[in-house]
């Protein structure tokens, strides 16, 4: 009876065949499964698609820390939401011009932030350099 257990089984070696055409099943699964659907996204415009608007077109100049400036005032002023909803016209085209140090998230917010007071005709005009202290 011993001998009988000292006889070893030889050990085989495991197939990944048939792994490797699970892993296959699946991951064309998830994929065909998978939404490839745009989230968080805005629509905007260059300063060349923008229309010719008429009259003098609206500017702002957007600084680093993500404020807004009047260009049409001297010296450019801070506004807030309430200024930017009460004198820029809706209707017409709004320029913003971004400081060389702003970075493009701080456009993405300025333009989501503009976006939801109402101005909707946001186009990014030539980036202003930044001025050293």
């Amino acid at each position: 009876m011993s001998s009988v257990l000292a006889v070893r089984r030889k050990s085989r070696r495991i197939s990944l065949t048939a792994l490797i055409d699970v892993v296959f099943i699946l991951l064309m699964f998830f994929m065909l499964t998978s939404s490839f659907s745009r989230f968080g996204y805005f629509e905007f415009q260059t300063q060349g698609a923008s229309g010719g608007g008429t009259g003098e077109a609206q500017v702002l100049i957007l600084q680093a820390d993500g404020a807004l400036l009047n260009r049409a005032t001297t010296p450019p002023v801070v506004m807030s939401d309430e200024q930017l909803r009460d004198r820029m016209d809706a209707s017409r085209p709004l320029s913003v011009l971004p400081a060389g140090d702003a970075d493009v998230q701080t456009m993405v917010e300025a333009i989501e932030r503009l976006n939801r007071i109402g101005l909707s005709q946001v186009t990014l005009g030539q980036v202003i350099p930044a001025v050293a202290d």
